[in-house]
């Protein structure tokens, strides 16, 4: 789960280490597929 990747970065390395390529090589991924996979999945907003 993502939330636990940011928090053992948060936690282990201090706020600065939690970017999206951190927390993407902690799962394994690339940063943009994380973004990607992110965002894909993010509810759509409407005006």
């Amino acid at each position: 789960m993502q939330a636990d990747r940011r928090q053992t970065l948060l936690v282990t390395k201090g706020s600065a280490a939690v970017t999206i390529n951190a927390v993407a090589r902690e799962m394994g991924m690339s940063g943009p597929s994380l973004y990607h996979y992110s965002a894909t999945r993010a509810p759509s907003r409407t005006r």
